[in-house]
């Protein structure tokens, strides 16, 4: 028979039995005219593509196979897709008519696996009672790729990817039915695994063939795979990398698909890391001007380090741009561990798409918005709002008083407004507000209205303090005065500054908070505490969390902790005793600050914000040795670490708890401790990863490495999982030379 007959005969007849059509000997001698694909290739009523209207029957998960219903539902997709391989390939062979007679034989052979196949499928379901066609059959794969132009696409897209992830899919299905103890079905799936390695081994020869002598495998294929198909198709969830390499792929190919992450299809949302957002509204409040700082090496250091982390906060069809990309090897450490990943673009890369769906910052500021044409149009724009009022250290100040003076129910526990700082917009200001503190017996500390990681900020113990050079110049500075100052210690009034709450007025205001001072007590710390939550457009704080976090003495962060227990579980009983708290979760606790998140989340939205945002709160010791609870230390209208660390928790094993750490790399080196990349090989060495048992197969112990540490210049971000392994990382972080 010709090879035109046969295909014919696949694609153009109605008839089951048709489908499955030995040609006998088969030969290429008249290939005829190339035909145009059709709408859809012609089957029995019973056969043919569900409508949209029609639901789908759900796939079963793996765990459900031991019911009949379920393998039936499995197999019935499993034998769609034989079908769908079967008429796509007869439609290959009666486009690609002047392809190489070796290329089309080939093809017939693979046509004769997937017959079989498919008479396999059929020959299980009905000994299951089922026939195929009772439930309703997809066309995805025949829409997909029935206008494929070229044979090098084709076998891009049908050996190379949906044949690819069959690799993984049948080997999964193969285990899960030997697992439930249907043998028969087990069999089947390992006979179409043996067959699809040899599949995707003929698309790997074909490829070879076609590609041009200056790219290799995997830049081969993603230059001929169509625009509608994406390389994350080509695998499944358990990456099965023997049988790509007994299909000929080579190493690079292996490695690159598995931790390929790209967007295609919805125009996804870009995530961009800007720790500088604060400055950036600090120097357009000052001057106008929406030009970044010129970028230090440590920031760029930093930036680098850190930027990934937003993976975290995205998902796989989304972009997140990094100064560099992590390496292949770190992100198959992520994914072994369990996480999915976005695609990692760098600034000088390509735009294919022409719109995303949203630019998602780790802050909005003035620089953003200015440069924000570097980027395709964003369906949803950047919210507008006043961000010199929402970020400016005062407005938490005025939040914190006004909060107090509404919620005298909760002053045992958040303390009076005598703890709250108060502005100052001229030296004399700073000393008389400073001097009520000071007479008190407490140090002083003076915070610039925009600030992060305890940056801007200076603690002075008494009067004479502000004689210092250091003390004098960062007052002159942040004031504006760049004259002689006075000093004054004559006591007034603290200054209220009540009125920065009004949202009116506002262009009066953007000038005054950055021409004043928070001055504020110095308090004794015994435990940082945040939380993050989403601003809804009505004004509310959606996803309210409570997370502990660490820092060092002078504000620099140091990591969170993670887990469903409360941050409270390791504290002491006087603390406990005196916040009336329990070591597990506390709703009462939780009640009191979920309503500071909703009144803050007010005043941001008054203010026109929208999106993420975190409170810091502190718990301190009073003079009188209680401990009293600081409920808005500072508010971020931003991503803060304490979002990422509770997307990290999520991925704790039920009921395990997990700390997450940044490292400083210098202090490392001080600390005679070994660099990242060789630290990251001793810790993962005495603390192996391991996962939970049970699906969702989520983190038990070990460690996770959450930024690259063959990459890492400035910051080392690691997860520990685990008491052992948390001992372990929190006694590095405690050496001295890290707690500065």
């Amino acid at each position: 028979m010709e090879i035109f007959e046969f295909a014919q005969t696949l694609l153009f007849s109605g008839r089951l039995e048709h489908k499955l059509l030995d040609p006998g000997q088969i030969t290429d001698g008249n290939p005829g005219r190339a035909f145009a694909p059709p709408a859809q290739p012609t089957r029995a009523p019973e056969l043919a593509f569900r409508s949209r209207e029609i639901k789908a029957a759900p796939f079963p998960r793996l765990r459900d196979l031991e019911r009949a219903e379920s393998t039936k539902i499995a197999l019935h997709h499993f034998a769609n897709h034989e079908l769908l391989a079967i008429e796509l390939m007869a439609l290959a062979l009666l486009r690609y008519v002047d392809a190489p007679t070796a290329f089309r034989l080939g093809l017939v052979e693979t046509i004769r696996d997937e017959q079989e196949h498919l008479r396999l499928y059929i020959e299980r379901i009905a000994s299951l009672g089922g026939a195929l066609g009772e439930y309703p059959l997809n066309g995805f794969l025949w829409h997909s790729m029935s206008n494929i132009e070229t044979p090098l696409a084709f076998v891009a897209s049908m050996s190379l990817t949906f044949e690819q992830a069959n690799l993984d899919y049948a080997d999964d299905f193969r285990r899960a039915f030997a697992r439930v103890g249907d043998e028969a079905s087990s069999a089947i799936l390992k006979r179409i695994l043996r067959d699809e390695i040899g599949h995707v081994r003929f698309g790997t020869r074909w490829l070879n063939v076609w590609r041009t002598p200056d790219e290799d495998d995997w830049a081969a294929y993603l230059r001929a795979l169509p625009s509608n198909l994406s390389a994350r198709r080509a695998r499944g969830p358990r990456f099965l990398v023997s049988a790509r390499r007994a299909a000929g792929l080579s190493d690079r190919f292996i490695e690159e698909l598995r931790v390929f992450s790209h967007t295609r299809g919805r125009p996804p949302r870009v995530f961009v890391f800007n720790p500088t957002c604060e400055d950036d509204i600090a120097r357009a409040t000052r001057s106008g001007s929406t030009h970044s700082p010129k970028q230090t090496a440590a920031l760029d250091a930093l930036k680098s380090d850190l930027a990934p982390l937003m993976m975290f906060l995205a998902d796989e069809s989304d972009v997140v741009e990094v100064p560099r990309r992590p390496s292949n090897a770190h992100l198959t450490h992520l994914i072994r561990a369990g996480f999915t990943l976005p695609e990692f673009r760098e600034p000088d890369a390509p735009w294919p798409e022409s719109k995303i769906a949203a630019l998602v910052p780790w802050g909005v500021s003035p620089h953003l918005r200015t440069n924000a044409s570097r980027w395709p149009p964003a369906a949803t724009p950047l919210p507008s709002f006043d961000e010199a009022r929402a970020f400016s250290k005062l407005s938490a100040a005025t939040w914190l008083r006004s909060f107090l003076d509404d919620n005298p129910d909760c002053r045992h526990l958040f303390g009076d407004a005598s703890e709250v700082g108060n502005a100052a917009s001229t030296f004399d200001e700073v000393v008389s507000v400073a001097q009520a503190f000071w007479a008190r017996g407490q140090r002083v500390l003076i915070k610039a209205p925009f600030s992060s990681s305890g940056r801007h900020r200076i603690v002075l113990a008494t009067p004479a303090a502000l004689s210092a050079p250091t003390a004098r110049a960062f007052i002159e500075r942040h004031l504006g005065h760049l004259g002689h100052l006075e000093t004054t210690v004559e006591h007034k009034e603290p200054i209220d500054r009540a009125e920065l709450a009004n949202p009116v007025e506002r262009a009066d205001h953007t000038q005054r908070v950055d021409r004043a001072l928070l001055i504020e007590p110095y308090l004794d710390r015994v435990m940082d505490l945040s939380l993050t939550f989403f601003v809804t457009p009505q004004g509310t704080a959606h996803s309210v969390e409570l997370t502990r976090f660490f820092t060092s003495p002078s504000g620099r962060y140091l990591g969170h902790r993670l887990g469903s227990s409360s941050a409270f579980f390791d504290a002491p009983t006087s603390l406990l005793r005196d916040l009336q708290v329990s070591a597990k979760k506390d709703e009462q606790f939780d009640r009191r600050l979920g309503r500071v998140a909703q009144y803050v989340a007010h005043q941001l939205a008054l203010l026109g914000h929208e999106g993420p945002a975190g409170v810091d709160v502190l718990v301190h010791r009073a003079e009188d040795g209680r401990h009293i609870v600081k409920p808005i230390v500072e508010v971020n209208p931003r991503f803060t670490m304490g979002h990422i660390a509770r997307a990290l928790a999520g991925r704790l094993a039920p009921g395990q708890i997990g700390e997450w750490r940044h490292l400083r790399v210098r202090d490392l080196k001080d600390a005679g401790l070994a660099p990242p990349p060789v630290l990251a090989q001793e810790l993962e060495r005495a603390f192996p990863l391991t996962l939970a048992p049970a699906a969702p197969r989520r983190l038990a112990s070990g460690v996770v490495f959450t930024n690259d540490p063959e990459q890492a210049t400035a910051i080392l971000s690691v997860l520990a999982v685990g008491p052992p392994c948390i001992e372990h990382l929190t006694a590095i972080t405690s050496l001295a030379s890290l707690t500065t």
